[in-house]
């Protein structure tokens, strides 16, 4: 898969790390960076699963999720990346066996397959558009459909062809709280989220720039 953008102005958050408590993660704006389970979520479109993946985008490297659903919920959630900005690159024959196993394993009734674009572009590419045919060849009714996700449009590939889709997913791609530039502004910020009563330990998590993202 290959993200091709007409201009990327993706923000850097290279250097930034999030440490993982094995703790419940609440994120302050989309760009998720914690654990989230989607099974039992009710899908019948590829917008519901546009919808259901907007806090697993990524602005520093592309992932290719793949949604596995029966009577209409989702029953398992995997995902591939290689780490890449602009690609996830598979062998799509191996992953096409990879999917119908599991899905047989799972007893699903279908499949979507979603990916996000750091680039903001939800045009789907070339390469997206050769796995989502193999896919509708293969599978037949099976295939749900392939997403692209941006913040404001999805692209869309099913078996009734390819669209462009506006949707309001927000922005995931960088932090738009205010800047901490005082302990007075990191205080009321700490307060607004974390009871100093309740004995618990409360760890923010702040961007390159002291922009909050998150806290546990």
């Amino acid at each position: 898969l290959y993200d091709q953008p007409k201009e990327i102005q993706t923000p850097s958050f290279k250097g930034q790390e999030v440490p993982n408590y094995g703790t419940r993660f609440v994120p302050l704006q989309p760009y998720q960076v914690g654990y989230k389970d989607i099974r039992g979520n009710k899908i019948s479109s590829p917008e519901d699963v546009g919808s259901l993946l907007k806090d697993f985008r990524n602005n520093e490297q592309e992932v290719l999720h793949h949604i596995y659903i029966k009577d209409g919920k989702v029953v398992a959630h995997n995902a591939t990346t290689s780490k890449d900005i602009s690609s996830v690159n598979v062998n799509k024959k191996d992953f096409l066996f990879n999917i119908e196993d599991r899905m047989k394993r799972l007893g699903a009734d279908s499949v979507y397959l979603a990916h996000n674009h750091p680039s903001g572009n939800a045009d789907l590419s070339s390469s997206d558009k050769m796995l989502g045919s193999l896919f509708q060849e293969k599978l037949g009714n099976k295939f749900g459909g392939l997403i692209a996700l941006d913040h404001d449009q999805m692209g869309i590939q099913t078996k009734s062809g390819t669209k462009l889709a506006d949707v309001d997913l927000g922005k995931s791609y960088a932090s738009n709280a205010p800047r901490i530039t005082s302990y007075e502004e990191a205080k009321n910020l700490v307060l607004e989220h974390w009871d100093p009563k309740s004995g618990k330990t409360g760890v923010f998590i702040l961007s390159n720039d002291n922009r909050p993202v998150g806290y546990e």
